[in-house]
Order: C-alpha cells, then structure tokens, then sequence
C-alpha cells in the first residue's frame, strides 16, 4: 500500500490568456481539494500574472468548503 493520499479531484490545469492565468478546475471541491486548491491559487496569484479566471464548467459538486476560497474576489 502507498502512503501517498489518494487524488479525488484531478490537479487544475492552467494557462495564460492576455496576462490572465486561467486556472480550470474538474470533478469535487470538496474540504481536502479545496485547501490543496487555495495553496496552488496563492502560488498563482504570488506570481508575474496575479489575475485569474476560475473555469469551473467541469466541476460538478462544491461544498461548503470551496467557496468561497481564501482570497478569492469575485469579478461581478
């Protein structure tokens, strides 16, 4: 057996549109993605393209946890 914890979200995937980072999220948000999620967000927004778009087509549950997350404005 692994000691390695087990994926239940696949990991984000990520480009850069006009300076903005599009981060692309699939599957659950659930409290252990979400953590995982807001850490690779910080990393992101720390970098030389600090504006993201948060796809969340492919995403099919979010609880309460995922939203909204650590430094996360909305564009509205």
């Amino acid at each position: 057996m692994s000691d390695s914890p087990v994926m239940s979200t696949p990991p984000p995937t990520e480009c850069t549109v006009g300076g903005t980072t599009v981060v692309t999220l699939r599957g659950e948000i659930d409290l252990l993605a979400a953590s995982r999620l807001a850490a690779h967000l910080d990393v992101l927004t720390a970098g030389p393209c600090p504006d993201l778009v948060l796809d969340l087509r492919l995403v099919s549950f979010i609880d309460c946890a995922g939203g909204p997350l650590p430094g996360a404005e909305p564009a509205w």
